[in-house]
């Protein structure tokens, strides 16, 4: 019962973020580009996801990337990379699997930058 529940209650906000995230986001209507120099950690596709997802990121020139999953209470649940990169654009693939319904943080710190994005396992 609990669970049903809580699947319930994990829909139920997940439509409420894609109905009001577009009020405190602007959307582009596209894919999101790197300018040059410039970092760039995009949105995971799918997202939601029910049980893998794709990470890309873009680098501006070769650096020590740290790219970590954590969930809402800050519990480091992946690490997707760590360790000296090289330019360029770059995907990896995450297996939620193990992990319970819920949001998920995933931060990236390369190249004297920091980026997060939220990340929804739905089951």
């Amino acid at each position: 019962m609990e669970i049903a529940t809580l699947k319930s209650w994990i829909r139920g906000r997940t439509l409420w973020i894609n109905n009001h995230l577009w009020r405190l986001a602007p959307v582009n209507g596209g894919e999101e580009e790197a300018s040059p120099g410039e970092l760039l950690l995009q949105q995971n596709y799918p997202n939601p996801f029910n049980q893998s997802t794709t990470i890309r990121f873009t680098l501006p020139r070769p650096a020590r990337v740290s790219l970590r999953l954590f969930s809402v209470s800050g519990r480091e649940v992946a690490t997707l990379a760590a360790g000296n990169w090289p330019a360029g654009a770059h995907s990896l693939t995450w297996d939620g699997g193990g992990q319970a319904s819920g949001l998920y943080l995933c931060r990236l710190e390369a190249a004297g930058g920091i980026q997060t994005r939220t990340l929804i396992l739905l089951r």
